[in-house]
């Protein structure tokens, strides 16, 4: 136990970095109910999580997606609170690892100002308070880059460090890409004995946890892998976006003035940096880490930047999302660069002033941003999750739902959920099975086109009022068979 002299030691030193700690956590608090139903990949993660937990259904359950993060949310109880709770801790710890790694590679100051806009950037708080693997993979994938920053420090760090990385990788396939730079940091400075390596023997053993899994429960070692690939780099994919896609983006993932976007003519990337001081304030932090690149800690620090950028740049679907590996150290870059404004005043108090103002710009764009996209964003699905709650409470246990929402059902309804077949005479041949007992149909999913006319008895329906016209959002039918 701490005694009472050393605590007080403990907050006085640390006073700033706890409040930045509260602060991440109170305004993901301040969303967490804002969001009134889970998205299709969230509750694919929960239904495995309560299928383990209650044996509940899990319909909806792929297995591209690994098993280790449904494992991460046993604790949650199969409670959606509880596992947004469960993210929250993850993106606080992002915080705070932005703040470890800032302070290694530069100073504290940098570290403070660092990790203060991680933690009000949109970016984390909007999918901070989702129940999705980038927040807890970004996390082990910035754990492993502070183990291998202090590895000269614990024998055992390097051991660590291995293990991050097979842990970020099982939950999200594409963290593998932090092991590059720690190969390229090492290769480069000529470290050639094996147990310099020890982490990457570390990281495959620890991977095998994967196959193993996947032999007990598919019979087949790759099949996770397999799925992953077939549907995201074999398959059609959902979008091809060009090489530059990030860099034109930056300015937005950052946090824009918004408000200005309207004003300034012509509006691109040169036009989004007069809206953006966020990233001119990086842009200035990178020039100034670019005179440090002959230290060795600094020059990994840009190759984990690096790579990351380019790696999700040359994939052909991209999405602002998959910057959040790499977007904690911008940040970093974001406040060497406001160090750097600040140092152009030789007073102290004026020094002071500058870095507030320039705190508040990034503080205001993020969080008017992100307020506006949670609330935006947080009505989504909720017709879903109303709907899956009235199936579960009008239906008995082993009867089954033919819904096109198939995960979000299972979760709610805890009900097996099956998909509309290709067919109209596909779907009355299944209706001819008594444990069918309900049909969903709504808009937010894709149907087949009889889906929009089906000639069945209506059990409930939901609906959007809008100006003069009330449209139904979802429809549940009865199976009358």
């Amino acid at each position: 136990m701490l005694s009472q002299k050393k605590l007080k030691t403990l907050i006085e030193k640390n006073g700033l970095l706890i409040g930045i700690l509260i602060l991440t956590i109170a305004v993901k608090l301040l969303y967490i109910n804002t969001n009134q139903a889970l998205w299709w990949d969230e509750s694919t993660y929960l239904v495995k999580a309560k299928n383990w937990l209650y044996g509940t259904p899990d319909t909806g359950w792929w297995a591209g997606r690994t098993f280790i993060f449904p494992l991460m949310l046993l604790p949650s109880l199969g409670n959606e609170f509880m596992a947004k709770l469960i993210g929250i801790g993850f993106a606080t710890s992002i915080v705070f690892l932005t703040y470890k790694i800032g302070k290694i590679v530069f100073n504290r100051d940098v570290a403070l100002i660092g990790s203060s806009m991680v933690a009000v950037s949109w970016m984390f708080n909007f999918y901070g308070v989702r129940v999705l693997t980038g927040i807890p993979s970004t996390a082990l994938a910035m754990l492993a880059v502070l183990f291998f920053l202090k590895k000269d420090e614990n024998k055992h760090y390097p051991l660590l460090m291995g293990a991050s990385i097979a842990l970020a990788t099982i939950i999200r396939f594409a963290a593998i890409v932090v092991a590059l730079p720690l190969l390229l940091h090492q290769l480069l400075n000529k470290e050639r004995k094996i147990k310099n390596y020890s982490w990457t023997l570390f990281a495959l053993c620890f991977f095998m946890i994967l196959p193993l899994y996947d032999v007990l429960v598919y019979g087949n070692p790759l099949e996770s892998i397999q799925e992953f690939f077939a549907f995201n780099v074999a398959g059609p994919g959902t979008g091809v976006e060009p090489f530059w896609y990030f860099f034109a983006g930056m300015p937005h993932l950052m946090g824009e003035l918004l408000e200005l976007t309207t004003i300034i003519p012509g509006f691109g990337f040169l036009g989004s940096l007069l809206v953006s001081p966020t990233l001119l304030l990086t842009l200035l932090g990178l020039a100034a880490s670019l005179k440090q690149v002959k230290k060795k800690k600094v020059f990994f620090f840009l190759a984990v930047i690096t790579t990351f950028f380019l790696a999700f740049s040359l994939i052909q679907h991209k999405e602002d999302r998959f910057m959040m590996y790499v977007l904690p150290y911008f940040f970093l870059l974001t406040g060497l660069g406001i160090k750097q404004v600040g140092q152009l005043f030789a007073d102290k108090q004026t020094r002071k002033i500058v870095v507030i103002a320039c705190l508040a710009i990034v503080f205001y764009s993020n969080l008017s941003y992100g307020h506006s996209l949670i609330t935006s964003k947080g009505p989504s699905y909720a017709q879903v999750s109303q709907a899956g709650e009235w199936i579960k409470q009008n239906s008995l246990p082993g009867q089954v739902v033919v819904s096109a929402s198939i995960p979000q059902n299972t979760f709610y309804s805890e009900r097996t959920t099956l998909n509309f077949p290709e067919t109209l005479e596909g779907l009355k041949n299944l209706l001819e099975d008594e444990s069918v007992k309900f049909i969903v149909v709504s808009v937010f999913e894709t149907h087949p086109e009889y889906a929009y006319t089906l000639n069945l008895s209506v059990a409930k329906t939901y609906t959007q009022s809008y100006q003069d016209r009330v449209s139904p959002l979802l429809i549940i039918y009865n199976n009358a068979q």
